[in-house]
């Protein structure tokens, strides 16, 4: 998944798709030299309003060129479906249904009510499926190892307009019609989560920690900081991923901290705007601190470094957000044992999971937030409480 906003970063801090390619190795070239080619056949495809057959092209371009700029081969052609913008909701709520029971659904509901992170009489399954249908550019779904392209409704030809500025850009005003560089970057977004589930099984790593709602952000983290940073390389035409490589961790937190505050309000749809912290923030934290994260392990040890972290995961939101927690290992996160619950007459318990250092931060926002979570570490599962 794939906000506009996010694409719109390596607009701010890369050079544009025309950056020269790095020296790369001969057996490389010629991956290089045909999915450049595919590229260019897809923007020639855009511009003469063939915007189906331009996507399948920039497909099968990034199936040439992520390799080499990632540091691992395709093991095999991505499936792809297409589809409607109109029916993503309905297909959220099916996914949410298959993710959670209607207990362990009701169960994290109910605890985000009684910690204040949401009203009380919030719709969180509707809130989550609605925001998320209206962000989606395109997903890869691990599950089924398949890539869905979104397909808009159609809508009559809107009077041609100006393309936007930077902070147009900035904040997801896409020109009207089929817009080609969001497109390359959504795809090489979702296909990188390919990449990355042809060799570490993305879906069985989430069923690992089901229940563990701060090691999924963690994973999360991982997952879409990898596939934004790859993102930014191909913006950068860094075919053999030397320039990313390269790029400042903290370049990059300075960039994402200046626009985080903006991006809910200016940059997503209207219910992620309307949406509470915890809803936009959790969106937003996997591509912008997840970014930070792996921009720090492939500064130090190059590409290899992520696959490292796939081997041997970050275990809390704590180390994503403080990188040296997580390479300066045995720094894990402190395991808590509450015991036996015996909540009492007119309470029972729902279930148990995990707030962590980023959720933390988000409920004692009005207290500190940052600095008030910062260096949270414990790990086993909260209790759950609630009258009934």
């Amino acid at each position: 998944m794939k906000m506009r906003t996010v694409a719109a970063v390596a607009g701010l801090i890369a050079a544009g798709w025309g950056a020269p390619i790095s020296e790369a190795r001969a057996d490389e070239r010629a991956s290089i030299k045909e999915g450049t080619r595919l590229l260019r056949e897809g923007d020639h495809l855009a511009d003469g309003g063939e915007f189906t057959e331009a996507v399948l092209r920039y497909k099968r371009a990034f199936e040439s060129l992520l390799p080499g700029l990632r540091g691992i081969p395709f093991l095999h052609e991505v499936k792809r479906d297409v589809t409607r913008r109109q029916d993503l909701k309905t297909m959220l709520l099916k996914e949410l249904d298959e993710d959670m029971t209607p207990a362990e659904f009701r169960a994290n509901e109910m605890a985000m009510k009684a910690f204040g992170l949401v009203p009380r009489d919030y719709r969180l399954k509707e809130a989550l499926a609605q925001v998320y249908s209206e962000e989606i550019a395109a997903f890869y779904d691990p599950k089924t190892k398949t890539m869905h392209l979104i397909e808009e409704p159609k809508k009559p030809e809107p009077k041609p307009k100006a393309k936007p500025g930077l902070l147009g850009r900035l904040f997801g005003q896409a020109p009207a019609g089929f817009e080609k560089d969001e497109n390359k970057t959504v795809i090489a977004h979702e296909l990188t989560h390919a990449l990355a589930d042809q060799h570490y099984d993305l879906n069985q790593l989430q069923k690992a920690i089901k229940h563990d709602d701060d090691r999924q952000s963690a994973l999360s983290a991982l997952i879409e900081g990898e596939a934004t940073l790859t993102m930014i390389g191909a913006s950068m035409d860094d075919w053999d991923g030397s320039q990313t490589a390269r790029l400042p961790a903290d370049s990059l937190d300075w960039t994402f901290k200046m626009m985080a505050p903006f991006l809910p309000f200016m940059g997503g749809g209207p219910s992620l705007r309307k949406a509470p912290p915890i809803i936009a923030e959790s969106m937003i934290f996997p591509y912008f601190k997840g970014a930070v994260f792996c921009a720090r392990l492939v500064n130090d040890g190059g590409w290899k470094a992520i696959d490292g972290a796939y081997r041997d995961l970050p275990r809390s939101t704590e180390q994503i957000l403080h990188p040296e927690k997580f390479r300066a290992r045995p720094d894990a996160p402190t395991s808590i044992d509450l015991g036996d619950l015996k909540p009492g007459d007119g309470w029972k318990e729902l279930g148990r999971n995990n707030l962590g250092e980023m959720q933390i931060g988000v409920m004692l926002r009005k207290d500190g937030g940052a600095s008030a979570a910062a260096g949270w570490d414990g790990s086993d599962p909260i209790r759950r409480t609630w009258p009934g």
